[in-house]
């Protein structure tokens, strides 16, 4: 159960970095938009 709940928390921060990044890229295109 511990190994399961460990491994659980080390995918969570890669999903965060993902939407982290995908936000940032979206960011980044609307700027590039508004030129």
């Amino acid at each position: 159960m511990t190994q399961r709940r460990n491994r659980q928390q080390w995918q969570d921060i890669p999903d965060q970095q993902e939407k982290s990044g995908l936000s940032g890229a979206q960011f980044s295109r609307q700027q590039q938009a508004d030129f």
